[in-house]
């Protein structure tokens, strides 16, 4: 999950895909260190984000270590065009 607390209290939460590194790339993939995320495969997070009702969550698998986060997070200062 990528937002805050206080939005996910409102019901919703803002999520990013993971998925398989072997697929092919997309523009700022970032390969994370899969096995401190609680993963079995290496895996890329891709900068496809989306809201997801709290109701749908089943369980957190893993949380991705501190440099993962903050690549994570710098994704979008690349992808998006300054305000």
């Amino acid at each position: 999950m990528l937002s805050r607390h206080a939005f996910n209290a409102e019901g919703h939460t803002v999520m990013a895909t993971i998925t398989d590194a072997r697929n092919q790339p997309w523009p700022l993939d970032i390969r994370i260190d899969h096995q401190s995320a609680g993963l079995k495969m290496p895996s890329v997070v891709r900068m496809k984000f989306f809201t997801l009702d709290n109701r749908l969550v089943i369980r957190s698998v893993g949380r991705l270590c501190p440099k993962d986060r903050q690549q994570l997070l710098d994704g979008p200062r690349q992808l998006l065009p300054p305000l």
